[in-house]
């Protein structure tokens, strides 16, 4: 992939999926707090409101964890009135990978959208969204619910330079098995993505001055793939080793900073 900084035709917005710039830190409550009293006091930052939400996401995959072995993950959440919005997430080559942040801590991944009646989402939704190619050889289409999500996020939106929007989200929550026995310790996530432009020097450098004022550390790692890690404690044998399968094949597509700092 690519070094961000040289992407200079950058587009966020295509015709079936959207293109998400992003990095991330895993952080502590004490950071949050500090970068949020900063924000509130206008230093570093031109102020903003702070939008308050929360959000509970499912994850899915495959009986054999096929898109985790391909960097994929599958999403979903109630939307509305009896609606559920099913998202894919995938690299920015569907493809082939590659997985994980480039040099620059940047994420740069695809979002394919759906939004239906339907509580489960299936593969062939998005394969009509214009993934067939990345998803035909998956032979097993039926997707499983394997993990839950739940994180209350405060996010701010601010212009580090003209025509550029970067949103900074303070996320805090856990992981949750999907019969309910077992919950992961408490996260504290700071994620900022480019929302809007094409300068994605602007997402690097407001992530570098973060990084130095409040020792922040990138993270490799998606929710998504977190959270699947931590199911994975509580699978069966059998599901243990498909997922440790998938784990072994998809290293061969990580970035040099994913290889160095994540496997």
């Amino acid at each position: 992939m690519a070094d961000s900084a040289d992407n200079q035709s950058l587009k966020l917005h295509f015709s079936k999926y959207d293109l998400e710039p992003e990095t991330k830190f895993l952080t502590t409550k004490a950071t949050v707090e500090k970068m949020l009293a900063d924000i509130k006091s206008a230093a570093p930052y031109l102020y903003a409101p702070i939008i308050r939400d929360e959000r509970t996401n499912i994850y899915y995959d495959t009986n054999g964890f096929r898109l985790y072995r391909m960097g994929f993950e599958c999403r979903g959440r109630k939307f509305g009135d009896g609606e559920y919005r099913h998202d894919m997430k995938t690299p920015e080559k569907a493809e082939d990978g590659p997985i994980g942040p480039d040099r620059n801590g940047i994420f740069l991944r695809r979002e394919y959208n759906r939004v239906s009646s339907n509580s489960t989402p299936h593969l062939r939704d998005f394969s009509e969204s214009g993934l067939d190619d990345a998803l035909e050889d998956i032979d097993d289409k039926n997707l499983k619910a394997w993990v839950k999500g739940y994180f209350t996020r405060q996010r701010v939106t601010f212009m580090p330079a003209p025509g550029t929007e970067v949103e900074i989200a303070f996320e805090n929550g856990y992981y949750q098995t999907m019969n309910n026995s077992h919950k992961s310790e408490e996260m504290w996530i700071v994620e900022l993505e480019l929302k809007k432009g094409n300068n994605l020097q602007a997402l690097i450098d407001t992530a570098n001055m973060l990084k130095q004022r409040y020792g922040l550390k990138v993270c490799v790692k998606t929710k998504g793939e977190m959270g699947m890690e931590f199911a994975r404690q509580f699978m069966d044998a059998d599901h243990q080793a498909k997922f440790d399968k998938s784990t072994s094949e998809r290293s061969a597509l990580y970035t040099p900073l994913r290889r160095q700092f994540g496997i």
